[in-house]
C-alpha cells in the first residue's frame, strides 16, 4: 500500500481545480491532437460477442453503476468516473474474465483512474471497504499491474470532458448559459458512459453529443439539437451526421429514464425529495440522473436561461 493508505480512511480528500488553460484552449493544434489520440484507445464494440464468454451487458451495467456510486460518494473529479470506465472496456476488449472477477477489475481501473486525475487518490482501503472486502489488497495490486500490461501502459487518455472544454471555449456561449449547461454535462456524460451502446463512441462524439441534449433541454426545443450539431461541425469539424443520429437516440434514452422514475414514484416506489433511494425496477443511479436532470427547483431559472440562449445562439 501506499503511504496514502496507512493514513485515517475517513479522512477527507481536498484539492484545488487547476484553472483552464488558454493558450492549450486557443490552440487548434491541440484538439487535432485529442482526435488523433483517441482513435487509440476505442474498445471493441464486440466484445461480449468476441472475447466474453460468461460476461454480459448487464453484468457491465451493473459494474458501472456500483462504480459510479462509488465515485459519488468519494466525490472524485468529474474524470474519474468516464476514465475508469474506459479502462475496463479496453481491458474487457482484450481479457476474458470470470463473473467474480469484475468488481475487482472496477475497483482495479477507479485507483487507476484516481491516480491518473486526481491529486490525492482515492485510499486503497477505502475503495476495498466498497467491495466489502470481497476483494484484498493484494488482489487490488495485481490486477492494477495486469489493467496496466494489458492497456500497455496508456492511462492518460483523453475524456469526454477534455472535449466538451474544447468545446464550450469555441462557441463562446454566455457565462449564464454555460453556468447552466455545466450540471448537466456531468450528468449527461455519466449516464451515456454507463451504457454500452453510447461507451463505445469516440469520446469527441459522446462530448457533442452531450453538449447537443443539454442545450436542446435547456432552450426545450429539439430543433436545437442540429443546429449545435452544425455550430460544431463548423467550429471541430466533426462528424454532423454521427452527432445528430446518436445525440437523437441519447435524448430518447434520457426520456425513457426520466419517465421510468415518473412511474416508479406515481406507484410511491420512489421518494420524491432525494436521490438515495433505489428498487428492484429503479436503480440507484436512475434515481440520480432523474432528479438532478428532472429537478423541478430548477425548472424556472432554466426557461429564463434558456430564452437567452436562443436570442444569442
Amino acid at each position: 500500500m501506499t503511504r496514502r493508505d496507512h493514513q485515517d480512511p475517513n479522512v477527507e480528500r481536498y484539492s484545488v481545480p487547476a484553472r483552464p488553460d488558454t493558450s492549450l484552449l486557443d490552440d487548434d493544434s491541440t484538439l487535432v491532437t485529442m482526435f488523433m489520440a483517441e482513435r487509440t484507445i476505442l474498445p471493441s464494440p464486440y466484445y461480449f460477442t468476441e472475447v466474453q464468454v460468461v460476461v454480459r451487458e448487464e453484468m457491465r451495467k451493473t459494474l458501472t453503476e456500483w462504480m459510479f456510486e462509488v465515485c459519488m460518494e468519494e466525490r472524485c473529479d468529474r474524470d474519474v468516473f468516464p476514465l475508469a470506465v474506459s479502462f475496463v472496456d479496453r481491458f474487457l476488449s482484450i481479457e476474458a474474465v470470470h463473473i467474480d472477477q469484475l468488481q475487482c477489475l472496477g475497483t482495479a481501473c477507479m485507483m487507476l483512474a484516481s491516480k491518473v486525475v486526481e491529486p490525492q487518490q482515492i485510499p486503497s482501503c477505502r475503495l476495498l471497504q466498497y467491495t466489502d472486502f470481497s476483494v484484498d489488497i493484494g488482489d487490488l495490486l495485481s490486477w492494477e499491474m495486469l489493467v496496466l500490461k494489458s492497456l500497455d501502459w496508456k492511462t492518460n487518455s483523453v475524456t469526454a470532458h477534455n472535449f466538451l472544454s474544447h468545446y464550450l471555449y469555441r462557441l463562446k456561449l454566455p457565462s449564464t448559459v454555460e453556468s447552466c449547461l455545466q450540471p448537466q454535462l456531468e450528468v449527461l456524460v455519466a449516464m451515456f458512459v454507463m451504457e454500452f451502446q453510447f461507451a463505445i463512441l469516440p469520446q469527441s462524439v459522446i462530448a457533442a453529443c452531450s453538449l447537443c441534449v443539454a442545450f436542446a433541454r435547456l432552450v426545450s426545443d429539439a430543433i436545437a439539437i442540429p443546429a449545435m450539431a452544425r455550430q460544431l461541425q463548423i467550429i471541430t469539424g466533426i462528424n454532423f451526421d454521427l452527432v445528430l443520429h446518436y445525440s437523437v437516440r441519447m435524448v430518447e434514452f434520457v426520456e425513457g429514464v426520466g419517465k421510468k422514475v415518473f412511474e416508479a414514484q406515481q406507484h410511491g416506489t420512489v421518494i420524491t425529495s432525494g436521490c438515495d433511494d433505489a428498487t428492484t425496477d429503479v436503480t440507484w443511479s436512475e434515481n440520480y440522473f432523474a432528479h438532478r436532470l428532472f429537478n423541478p427547483d430548477n425548472y424556472y431559472h432554466q426557461v429564463a436561461v434558456g430564452n437567452e440562449s436562443k436570442s444569442n445562439f
